[in-house]
């Protein structure tokens, strides 16, 4: 899954944990810790001859296995006098990257757009088969985030594969969705050329109903489509609607629904003052708010919220904290 892969990066922080570890820690301590508190056999960590090399070897394994978090929590807890660089080893390793060039199933990754809370977005082109080079796709790959309930995962790809049998001119078109071999989801789209709505606010500010009435009849059209087939989009809100310049919307990032059921963020930077309600838009319906499933009624009710902002340049509700804003919605 994306995350900071470069050697250069790894060996900062190893070098950093391995440093605390080896002034702070007398070997027996390491061992114990190791065992005691992360879980790992001494043994299998290896480097048990002397406390330098055991302290490397416990940094590393920590790094592969997932555990840097929970090593810097042990030396934090056991020790007062932390070199404060311990502190950004868990941001530096926890942060993910996606940099242009990489391949992702069949495809290069051209230009990263934007990283949200849940994914990544980029534009993309078609290297493996069947190619198509000089087409553009955009893309949206997973966080690890995003993966920690894996049927979750499956119902976000198997959402988007049903989407793309819909043959409409408001669905994302050439849609597609798959996973790597390491677990990590991706969904993939020609690109369309245009701006989001949210782009398109920014741009222009609040528009009248009149401006706004063509746009609006093609994204109710797209809807009558995906219903009709028994789909709903799940995730509808101002950046995952593309106009193109005569007024066409295009709908895309199908599913986030079945995403935002699992990844639950608590603090309000991840919403608040009107922003994405768990990893979806300011209109989330009240009835998924109550962990129901989303249906068109769920899909209407946020188009009705994008109505409203559109309108006035304002969210419908703001709220400092995500409980204040999900009550906003609830009542």
């Amino acid at each position: 899954m994306a995350r900071i892969d470069t050697r250069s990066e790894m060996d900062v922080t190893v070098d950093i944990l391995r440093g605390e570890l080896e002034r702070l820690f007398s070997l027996d301590d390491l061992t114990a810790l190791s065992r005691d508190l992360l879980g790992l056999d001494p043994k299998d960590v290896g480097g048990e001859a002397a406390k330098a090399s055991f302290a490397r070897a416990l940094a590393e394994r920590c790094l592969d296995a997932d555990r840097v978090d929970a090593l810097v929590d042990c030396i934090l807890f056991r020790k007062k006098s932390v070199d404060p660089r311990v502190y950004d080893a868990v941001s530096r390793w926890g942060k993910e990257t996606l940099e242009p060039g990489k391949a992702i199933g069949p495809f290069t990754l051209k230009e990263t757009a934007r990283e949200g809370e849940l994914a990544f977005v980029g534009q993309a082109e078609r290297t493996g088969e069947p190619a198509e080079p000089g087409t553009r796709y955009m893309m949206k790959i997973l966080k690890r985030a995003s993966h920690g309930d894996r049927r979750a995962v499956q119902r976000f790809l198997t959402a988007n594969r049903l989407a793309s049998a819909i043959s409409h001119p408001g669905i994302a078109p050439k849609l597609t969705a798959g996973e790597l071999p390491d677990g990590t989801a991706y969904v993939a789209y020609h690109y369309v050329d245009g701006e989001t709505l949210d782009e398109r606010l920014k741009r222009k500010g609040p528009s009248s109903f009149a401006e706004l009435r063509p746009m609006l009849k093609s994204i109710l059209e797209a809807l009558a489509a995906l219903h009709d087939a028994g789909l709903v989009h799940g995730d509808l809100k101002l950046d995952h609607v593309v106009v193109t310049p005569d007024d066409r919307a295009v709908l895309v990032d199908f599913g986030g629904d079945k995403l935002r059921r699992s990844t639950l963020p608590t603090s309000a930077s991840s919403g608040g003052k009107g922003g994405g309600l768990f990893g979806g838009g300011p209109g989330v319906a009240p009835e998924v708010l109550r962990g129901r499933a989303a249906d068109a009624r769920s899909d209407l009710y946020a188009l009705g919220a994008m109505v409203y902002e559109l309108s006035t340049g304002k969210p419908v509700f703001e709220a400092d904290t995500l409980a204040d804003l999900a009550l906003a919605h609830l009542t």
